[in-house]
């Protein structure tokens, strides 16, 4: 079973960015959920991804998921690559989150609760608005540093 950890952090410097820990779950085959610590941060330095942290022991795995994937994905279910998210109702009817990673037969299978998922990904809006992500790219900056390199 899923359970909160941290609310959502919110900060404007040096970026603007959200923050969320959060207990979720790997499932998958019939096993037994397995407890996952993961993280998730958005930063308008990737204003088009979430970066998705597990932290096990000695496992430390990261995803970069698409913001539009998992805000779709709330609702019904999106693929894009090897990656997919879609709502599910675990046995006490309780609505969650999968995501799966990978393709088979390698794949792993996320379980987190749907309310907080949405809370936060609400936070990463009121950052930056869908549409606006571009305005966010600094791509004059980015030029300007691979002109520079190559002189």
């Amino acid at each position: 079973m899923s359970s909160f950890i941290a609310a959502s952090l919110r900060q404007r410097y040096p970026f603007p960015f959200a923050y969320l820990m959060y207990h979720a779950s790997l499932v998958g085959d019939g096993r037994a959920p397995v407890s996952l610590n993961v993280t998730w941060r958005y930063s308008a330095q990737q204003p088009f991804a979430v970066v998705m942290t597990v932290r096990e022991t000695a496992l430390i795995a990261e995803w970069s998921l698409s913001r539009e994937q998992l805000l779709k994905g709330l609702r019904q279910h999106e693929v894009s690559g090897d990656v997919a998210v879609w709502p599910s109702t675990r046995h006490a009817g309780e609505v969650v989150i999968r995501i799966r990673l990978g393709a088979p037969p390698s794949l792993a299978v996320i379980e987190i609760e749907r309310q907080p998922l949405t809370a936060w990904l609400q936070e990463t809006l009121k950052l930056i608005p869908a549409g606006t992500e571009t305005d966010f790219l600094r791509l004059d900056s980015v030029i300007s540093r691979i002109l520079d390199a190559g002189a």
